[in-house]
């Protein structure tokens, strides 16, 4: 247009930067001479220097400029491109480099920031060789730094979930156990003070265990946070009882949370320096363990929960009495431990399921085994608990001096019984290199004797407890054997209970079950009498 409207436009423009108003009302106005001073205040010469480039000069400015490059930035629109190929090795190896410039980068946050959207964007696309690769280059090499973790957990929510809904998810599960151990890990380690749950990367943690089974680990990880501390520090209590809680739910369709009371216990005594008596010591120092066994119980027992609550808990605790060292612990220590059965609500537990057991919804046959199971228990129960006590007061335990002051070498009936000798075997006894009353029958007389033949029985020794530990079994077994119901199967379950115990209910209930028997089963009847 020629040079008469350069110069009209350039002062259109000078006009309205020197008069601070928008350019339509300068235009609106009669422009003015135009001022060519205000070129001079224009650096002419400063628009025609090359920028200078990093490596191009030396000295500080240089040093400067080499400081505030970014690697990552500089080389991505060109590592960009490999990850665009058809080729899948060659898109993991693209991968694989953004993932090292950003961890080389002068701000890893800033460029991770920039990365991870882009990774989490085309990750649900990939083959399932790239997403493992990806995974593990990213999580497990830790090529994003661990500081980082908290605050790319959104972007590690979206990889869960896509790992989540992949076919073959179980080829993640390892990498992500491993992210969720660090992390769980972590927030224990750092439990806010007050908290009564870990911070929101400790729960996605829990969350990535989960799917792997390995939420049952988390006491193994609480011990080894515990063991990893300075010396004078020690875990939150609120962190500990976190764990107990996730680890111990109330109720589950997959296991028996009774179990997985004793199984935590017992994985937590680790804490504690007193070796046998760890479990109870936890007990005493965390009062949320004892409330949490009340309010299981008090929840209720399932069907597949009862073999364990009216049996494997008492030879439990039993087993933990008799592995009791008396001599190294005796000052430390009183009676022997059975809070746990001591509570109300184990002894409601166990009432509701001998009703169950009378009304018939547990079968007769289940129930009878059970019950002679638990009797045997109890009486196990209170020989450990007797011997425990004779040894805090400085008695002998030994099973020969106990019974040398005995009349007729056996144990006081004022108590209780440690054990008991059945009698041998009928085929049995000719390889027994013993003096018996009924060697010579055995030997000489055929089996089909007379029944009016009378012969001497063979001699044995029975130590038996008192039938007062067990007298509400004991009158549902009476029940259960009058009911008529899986008869047989309940006859063989009294002779065990008969061996097993002593007392006004056991003769009560043998007697019940001879006068029973039926003359036509000979046999039967002969075992039983």
């Amino acid at each position: 247009y020629g040079a008469s409207f350069f110069w009209d436009s350039f002062a259109v423009v000078l006009e309205a930067a020197r008069a601070g108003t928008g350019a339509q009302a300068a235009l609106q106005r009669q422009l003015p001479h135009v001022n060519v001073e205000l070129l001079k205040q224009i650096d002419l010469a400063g628009f025609a220097t090359p920028i200078q480039q990093p490596g191009d000069g030396s000295g500080q400015g240089d040093e400067q400029a080499s400081e505030v490059v970014s690697v990552y930035f500089t080389g991505l629109e060109e590592t960009k491109r490999k990850t665009l190929g058809k080729d899948s090795s060659q898109r993991q190896v693209g991968y694989v480099e953004l993932m090292t410039l950003a961890q080389k980068d002068a701000d890893p946050s800033k460029a991770f920031a920039d990365l991870l959207p882009f990774l989490v964007g085309r990750f649900g696309g990939e083959q399932e060789s790239v997403k493992s690769a990806i995974l593990r280059e990213l999580l497990v090499k830790k090529r994003l730094p661990f500081k980082l973790w908290e605050e790319s957990l959104h972007h590690f929510r979206n990889l869960w979930k896509i790992c989540c809904k992949a076919r073959d998810r179980e080829a993640y599960s390892k990498d992500w156990c491993l992210v969720g151990s660090l992390l769980v890990e972590q927030a224990v380690r750092e439990w806010p003070e007050g908290a009564v749950e870990p911070s929101e990367a400790g729960l996605f943690g829990l969350e990535a265990l989960e799917p792997s089974g390995n939420g049952q680990d988390l006491p193994k990880l609480l011990v080894k946070v515990g063991k990893s501390l300075e010396k004078g520090v020690t875990l939150k209590d609120e962190a500990v009882q976190w764990v107990f809680e996730k680890t111990v739910p109330l109720s589950s369709e997959k296991g028996v949370p009774g179990a997985w009371f004793w199984t935590t216990l017992d994985k937590l005594a680790e804490l504690v320096p007193q070796g046998k008596g760890a479990a109870r010591t936890l007990w005493d120092r965390h009062p949320f363990i004892s409330k949490r066994w009340r309010e299981l119980l008090a929840e209720g027992i399932k069907q597949k929960a009862v073999d364990f609550s009216l049996v494997g808990v008492v030879d439990l605790l039993t087993r933990q009495v008799n592995a009791f060292s008396v001599e190294e612990d005796k000052d430390r220590y009183g009676p022997a431990w059975w809070a746990p059965l001591e509570c109300k609500e184990y002894g409601d537990a166990v009432r509701l399921i001998l009703d169950e057991m009378e009304s018939g919804e547990i079968p007769t046959r289940e129930a009878s085994s059970l019950l002679a199971r638990r009797v045997l228990a109890l009486v196990h129960k209170e020989a450990a608990g007797h011997k425990h006590n004779l040894a805090r007061q400085g008695k002998s335990t030994d099973r020969e001096d106990y019974d040398a002051g005995m009349p007729n070498g056996r144990i006081s009936s004022d108590w209780r019984v440690w054990g008991r000798r059945r009698r041998p075997k009928v085929e049995e006894l000719c390889m027994r290199d013993v003096h018996l009353l009924a060697r010579q029958w055995v030997a000489d007389e055929h089996w089909d004797v007379p029944k009016h033949h009378l012969y001497d029985p063979v001699p044995f020794a029975t130590y038996r407890c008192r039938d007062s530990v067990a007298g509400p079994e004991l009158a549902v077994f009476l029940k259960l054997l009058t009911s008529g119901r899986s008869r047989r199967h309940v006859l063989w379950q009294v002779v065990d209970v008969a061996s097993t115990v002593t007392g006004p209910e056991t003769t009560n209930l043998v007697g019940e079950a001879i006068a029973g028997l039926d003359a036509r089963q000979e046999g039967m009847a002969r075992c039983m009498a």
